[in-house]
């Protein structure tokens, strides 16, 4: 169920904006991992992998924007506990 042209989603603008931001403080998590547990900052090899993963992140959230809307709104959306559609692993 892709978008289509010039159909717009309630809340899009603001499920790209909330993507974007948990993808950020996800990858900052593991930054803080990452470099804490290597116990220094100086691997430029590091630096260039997470920089590649936050180009990803923002590059796949706007893709998903772009192309199927109504699931990223959809992702973004909390449910309760026990909601129609949820499954326990």
């Amino acid at each position: 169920m892709s978008s289509e042209e010039g159909v717009t989603v309630p809340g899009a603008g603001r499920a790209v904006v909330k993507q974007i931001l948990v993808s950020t403080v996800m990858l900052g998590v593991m930054m803080a991992v990452f470099f804490a547990s290597a116990g220094r900052r100086d691997l430029p090899r590091a630096w260039l992998f997470f920089g590649a993963a936050f180009v990803y992140f923002v590059a796949s959230t706007l893709a998903l924007y772009r192309y199927n809307t109504e699931l990223l709104v959809v992702r973004l959306t909390v449910r309760r506990a026990g909601s129609r559609g949820s499954s326990c692993l």
